[in-house]
């Protein structure tokens, strides 16, 4: 709550204020993509390095009313919309548990028709009221979240830019490249702030002028948006006049405004939009000085290699010599070096850009491992979910630092719910999933099953679409945590090795493929980054199915024999490359204190199975003694500095 009240932005004459009372500048980039392919993989990855690396306190985001609601033409498996939505939630969640901001801009519609002339086009329609009524519904007042209300309005006039009226448009189909004639009416600016604010949301809208967002003049001649937290945009390009000051600068004197897009081909290039009046050097320095100067923001267009002007070369995301370096030194210049800190502790989640509450939690893991055990317990997923939990307080006075969930039987939303309330206890989730075989197994016995790898690998299969969307499920499980700030220690697949379970039948290779597709799906198609890898081999350890250090975070075994398990300890150890917590995911009887520190076997936590695991192989006296042993952490033991974790990020 803290850091919700601390982003809340609203304006006040030309400024935009922060919760505290300090001026804010919003500077950063586009990343389009969504905005023509619902599918997009790699905007997750690129949002984040270009916060990180770049240091953008700012995301603009074109997207799609059409694809909002699932009418986009490769959206098959999406045609509620409901996963492109979930994507574009994962972008402004990881946003938001940075401190930074998103401009989710309307780009595309579609001139009154869902699924056809799917484009940019010269207005906003009327699907654009329906899609701001849902969208700022559920953005009300998120205090990372601005609304564009539409990309470039061009070719009407003043009046039927604010008042909305009827629009005659030539629009080429981008698949057919046809030229049609279209009349449609639109509803004109005026009316999509009005429905944005009829929600409830009070989130500052952009909103740009005419001739493509370049000029204002119509704010200076009666035309400005009625209503309170508003920043005007303009778009700024080298083919454009270079008179920014009469069309731009003096309309808005008396308003915020962002420099919403801006840009340069290159030297050598031919842009199809004009010829660019000044070269590169030349025209990026003075636009650079001229928002400097008149304090504006910005979104430069765009961190991506293929929509130009290009801010970056390629997907390394190494700037461009003609415009990237330029924006690149000027954001390093202007904002602080605030991201990843508690990175430079030295031990990185494999997820690219965690988000810093996972991030937190596996430096105090890391700070644990050798000097600690953490207890945990696994609940059963059947009848009363809190037995366990029950029972080892009543026989020791104490609750486990870690409990134990499953995804088992399509359990999703309620282990969650479960799992997110352990974390605001002060404790630590794990989660594991046993996973009914595809397409469509559910429950202990399907997982089990025996499955074609041949056919499970190829994306053309219904046994991989089938695997694919199960996959979808558990993931909008973790979205949802993740959306509450909440990490997971997150184990999938787990006694992989063992022969017994469906994902583990393929051999060593097929599940390091299945582990990867899934390790990438999570992080860059859904954007979770509150997810802490943990690698479950069985007590054998065998060699041939390590996925790699970039894709573990922690690794270990699960074991019911009534030892130490001194020899899965020691073939772990020697498994990975980097240094690496090592944990006794699951086991009957828990391993005696002092035998581990006399051997020097550092399990960084157990987590005792339930049922007649934890009531059969762990008898009252021996649970009470190992619960007090001080090698021993339960959740009293962990629970303030989980929820110093849990403030500070």
């Amino acid at each position: 709550m803290e850091k919700a009240k601390s982003l809340e932005l609203h304006t006040e004459r030309n400024l935009v204020i922060n919760s505290a009372g300090e001026i804010t500048r919003l500077l950063g980039v586009n990343r389009c993509g969504l905005e023509f392919d619902a599918l997009d993989e790699r905007i997750f990855d690129d949002v984040l390095h270009a916060c990180g690396n770049w240091r953008c306190n700012v995301i603009r985001l074109p997207i799609s009313q059409d694809r909002w609601f699932g009418f986009g033409p490769e959206q098959e498996a999406d045609r509620s919309g409901a996963l492109y939505r979930l994507k574009i939630d994962g972008i402004i969640d990881a946003l938001y548990n940075l401190g930074k901001y998103a401009i989710v801009d309307l780009h595309w519609s579609d001139m009154n028709v869902w699924g056809s002339h799917i484009g940019q086009h010269c207005m906003p329609d009327l699907n654009s009221l329906k899609f701001f009524e849902d969208a700022a519904r559920r953005y009300k007042d998120h205090p990372a979240v601005l609304f564009g209300l539409y990309n470039e309005p061009h070719d009407v006039s003043w009046d039927v830019w604010k008042n909305g009226g009827e629009v005659f448009e030539i629009f080429e189909n981008p698949g057919t490249h046809e030229k049609v004639g279209v009349t449609y009416a639109t509803a004109g600016l005026q009316r999509l702030a009005d429905a944005v604010r009829a929600s409830g949301a009070g989130n500052i809208m952009v909103i740009g002028g005419l001739d493509w967002a370049f000029s204002l003049k119509g704010l200076s001649q009666g035309y400005g948006i009625a209503g309170e937290n508003i920043i005007y945009d303009a778009h700024v390009y080298p083919w454009k006049p270079l008179e920014w000051d009469e069309h731009i600068t003096e309309p808005a004197r008396k308003h915020p405004v962002i420099i919403g897009e801006f840009g340069h081909y290159g030297d050598n290039a031919r842009p199809r939009e004009g010829a660019q009046k000044l070269k590169s050097a030349e025209w990026m320095n003075r636009v650079l000085n001229w928002i400097d100067r008149n304090n504006f923001h910005f979104t430069a267009w765009d961190f991506h290699p293929f929509a130009g002007p290009c801010l970056i070369k390629g997907w390394d995301n190494e700037p461009t010599e003609y415009f990237g370096v330029y924006v690149k030194k000027y954001l390093l210049a202007n904002l602080p070096k605030d991201y990843e800190a508690s990175l430079r502790k030295g031990h990185k989640l494999c997820t690219p850009y965690a988000m810093p509450v996972a991030q937190e939690l596996y430096d105090y893991l890391f700070e644990l491992f050798g000097r600690h055990i953490l207890s945990g317990q696994q609940e059963c997923p059947h009848g009363d979910h809190e037995r366990e939990m029950k029972a080892v307080f009543e026989r020791t006075g104490k609750y486990p630092a870690i409990r134990g969930l499953d995804f088992i039987d399509g359990d999703f939303e309620h282990a969650a719910d479960r799992a997110a309330k352990w974390w605001r206890k002060g404790g630590i989730p794990t989660i594991c999933w046993h996973w009914g075989a595809p397409p469509d197994g559910v429950g202990y016995k399907s997982s089990q099953e025996n499955v074609d790898f041949g056919l499970l690998m190829d994306e053309t299969s219904s046994l991989f679409k089938g695997m694919i969307r199960q996959m979808d499920e558990a993931a909008q499980a973790l979205l949802k945590l993740q959306r509450e700030n909440v990490p997971v220690l997150w184990r999938p697949f787990h006694e992989f090795d063992g022969g017994w379970f469906w994902w583990g039948k393929g051999g060593g290779e097929a599940f390091i493929k299945l582990w990867k597709l899934m390790h990438d799906r999570f992080s860059s198609h859904f954007g979770l980054k509150n997810l802490i890898w943990v690698l479950g081999y069985a007590d054998y350890v065998l060699d041939g199915w390590y996925p790699g250090d970039g894709y573990v975070d922690i690794i270990g075994s699960d074991t019911y024999k009534f030892t130490i398990h001194e020899n899965a300890w020691l073939r772990l150890q020697n498994i990975t490359k980097k240094p690496m917590p090592i944990a006794l995911h699951e086991c009957g009887a828990i391993p005696d204190p002092d035998e581990l520190i006399g051997k020097k076997l550092a399990w960084l936590w157990f987590d005792v199975w339930h049922t007649r695991w934890l009531e059969e192989d762990n008898p009252e006296e021996r649970l009470k003694r190992i619960y007090s042993h001080p090698y021993v952490l339960a959740l009293e033991d962990v629970s303030e500095r989980i929820l110093r974790i849990q403030k500070d990020s």
